[in-house]
């Protein structure tokens, strides 16, 4: 597909940083390069992200990559230094750092862009909507945007309850699996008699995504699970009080509970597979919900079936009976349920499991290159 013109993509958060928002930037990149377009990535400036090899044109940004004053000032130096360049391109913002930029500078027309495109993941929504002066400079945005991409329907009703939006402005542009994750996969081997059954969490350790929820049902489970259960929590931690609550969680819930840390990607195919049954169970944290969930995706392209809570996004990326079991947030008695469920039939496991590759499959980088940047 031949761009109708140059495409930035304006972002704070990119590799070596590998939360979903990340990697969406990064993936959607790597396919809009593929697909012909000639882009420059302004990113945070960091060691590993020069070191790298890219299909595109990385402009680094003297910046961390937070959400405070000094990273959008630092991004609104590279705009203003690149203005007869943007003033020609699609420019793309992809996550809330970048949106918040944007948005002071188009309020006092500072922003250059030929066509400007959006990305919403959810929670930016909802920060948006709760102070007034946000409220305003975001419907300015939102009024200039050609696109406005939404990860999930779960996100386009969020976006249409707060805000006036053009309905034919929204596309729903889905993650879909890492590019380089498929082909890492190794194959399943089958557990010993008598080995314990494996649950995994892959998330930062955070009450967002709702670790204690698992472990609480754990406890609740009777007969209790003793040695017919372990439970592996991968990632990194981001709220050490957190850390120390599940802990002492983990010592009630009478498994065996064992905390990973973060897995770097390279190995995270193999704790996959590890697994026989992948569970998630985010929670909405103030603003702060969960728009889609590329893990699951990960879980499913690996063979496992799902258990996740039924909020925000979840249920586009977990179809409840079809590749995974959903339980209400605020009950443990169904989660623990649908972790009882799993357990005790295999037969189910591996048809939740079988239905995983087709949804997998059915989202994908260069199909939301098209919808976000196509003519």
């Amino acid at each position: 597909m031949a761009a109708a013109a140059p495409l930035a993509v304006l972002t704070h958060e990119f590799f070596p940083y590998r939360g979903g928002i990340a990697v969406y930037v990064e993936e959607t990149a790597r396919a809009a390069a593929a697909a012909g377009f000639a882009l420059t990535v302004y990113a945070p400036d960091q060691p590993e992200m020069r070191a790298k090899q890219w299909p595109f044109a990385i402009r680094p940004i003297p910046m961390r990559g937070t959400l405070g004053w000094g990273c959008r000032y630092a991004l609104s130096r590279d705009i203003a230094a690149t203005r007869a360049q943007l003033a020609d391109s699609i420019v793309w913002l992809p996550e809330p750092g970048a949106l918040l930029t944007a948005m002071y500078l188009n309020f006092v027309g500072h922003l250059p862009a030929r066509r400007l495109v959006l990305t919403l993941h959810g929670s930016e929504i909802l920060r948006f909507a709760r102070r007034p002066h946000r409220r305003l400079l975001f419907q300015r945005l939102l009024d200039r945007a050609e696109r406005i991409g939404v990860v999930s329907e779960f996100n386009r009703t969020l976006l249409l309850k707060h805000f006036h939006a053009a309905p034919e402005k929204i596309i729903l542009v889905s993650g879909a699996l890492r590019s380089d994750f498929p082909a890492t996969i190794p194959p399943r081997t089958a557990k010993p008699p008598g080995s314990p059954l494996t649950l995994l969490t892959v998330g930062r350790v955070h009450p967002r995504k709702g670790q204690h929820c698992v472990l609480e049902a754990l406890a609740a489970m009777q007969p209790r699970p003793q040695a017919s259960l372990e439970y592996l929590i991968a990632g990194p931690v981001v709220n050490r009080a957190y850390q120390l609550h599940l802990e002492k969680l983990a010592g009630q819930s009478g498994v065996s509970v064992k905390f990973l840390g973060n897995v770097p990607d390279a190995e995270l195919p193999a704790l996959y597979s590890r697994a026989d049954i992948f569970v998630m169970t985010p929670l909405q944290h103030g603003p702060s919900v969960e728009g889609f969930g590329l893990a699951y995706l990960e879980a499913a392209a690996a063979g496992l079936p799902a258990i996740a809570h039924r909020t925000g996004g979840v249920a586009e990326a977990v179809r409840d009976n079809v590749t995974g079991l959903l339980a209400d947030p605020n009950d443990r008695a169904t989660l623990a349920a649908a972790v009882r469920t799993l357990a005790d039939d295999p037969a189910r496991r591996a048809q939740l499991a079988s239905a995983g590759p087709l949804r997998v499959r059915e989202l994908s980088w260069p199909r939301n290159v098209v919808a976000l940047f196509g003519n």
